[in-house]
């Protein structure tokens, strides 16, 4: 099997299919248009970036380097994670960079120590994408994980204060609330899990199998990808939520008002 190379004559011809997309945006009357062509922009030039930033670190091969572009894309995915979460908890930021740089780390150690056996275990080939996959979405099960924590507790307000008022803990009293952000949480992870291979073909298979490998050999790597993203997602999620449950809590394990009033 051969492998196509993309000029960027080519990739100015793919520009046709933003502009597919906001024609459709523009008969509809959406008002996307902005978000698109902004996005459709940033994509390209944080890709390009990317792609020369990695091409450095590829040539170098020191494990610091990659270290630190490992250390920052946790910082960032954490500011990401709670972009989108309505109310703020105390320490948030701390919690999730926390929970993403463990859950990383551990599932790293599994994948490239134990499962492909990498040396030396800094080999940037593997374990900048691996960590890439791994970070991605555990920030998105972390941000859904907070998001719905408090909507839950704000529905259950009540509950949870009765559950306290009856000698309950804070933890047990909010075990419910915690429960449903925790399923929220991986719906995402799992309804891919169940779809994987029969109506998608995700991209790093599809990507391996593009680039010539035999799908065989991609399909095996799919597999470990589902499962280690798994697994991280749910260690991300399961500290976020223990951590981000005790500030929502004062220390007389009382529900602090500003996670019930309205927004």
């Amino acid at each position: 099997m051969s492998y196509i190379k993309i000029s960027f004559i080519d990739l100015l011809v793919s520009l046709s299919l933003i502009g597919s997309a906001l024609l459709i945006i523009y008969l509809e009357k959406i008002k996307l248009e902005k978000d698109i062509l902004i996005g459709a922009l940033r994509a390209f030039l944080q890709l390009l970036l990317i792609g020369c930033i990695l091409k450095i670190i590829f040539d170098l091969n020191k494990w610091y380097l990659i270290l630190t572009l490992v250390s920052i894309m946790i910082l960032i995915a954490g500011y990401d994670a709670l972009r989108r979460v309505k109310k703020r908890i105390p320490y948030a930021y701390l919690i999730v960079a926390g929970a993403l740089t463990l859950s990383a780390g551990i599932t790293l150690f599994l994948v490239l120590g134990l499962v492909l056996k990498v040396k030396p275990w800094f080999t940037p080939q593997y374990l900048i994408p691996i960590a890439g996959m791994i970070i991605g979405n555990s920030m998105s099960a972390a941000s859904l994980a907070l998001d719905r924590l408090l909507s839950e507790v704000k529905l259950r307000r009540y509950e949870i204060e009765a559950a306290l008022s009856l000698g309950a803990g804070f933890y047990q009293a909010s075990h419910f609330a915690l429960k449903e952000a925790f399923r929220a949480a991986l719906i995402p992870t799992l309804n891919t899990m169940m779809i994987v291979g029969v109506v998608q073909l995700p991209g790093m298979m599809t990507g391996q199998i593009i680039a010539g490998a035999n799908p065989q050999d991609a399909v095996r790597y799919q597999i470990l990808v589902m499962y280690m993203i798994l697994s991280a997602s749910t260690l991300t999620t399961f500290l976020t939520l223990r951590c981000s449950s005790m500030q929502i809590f004062t220390k007389f394990h009382q529900l602090k008002e500003e996670y019930i009033l309205e927004n």
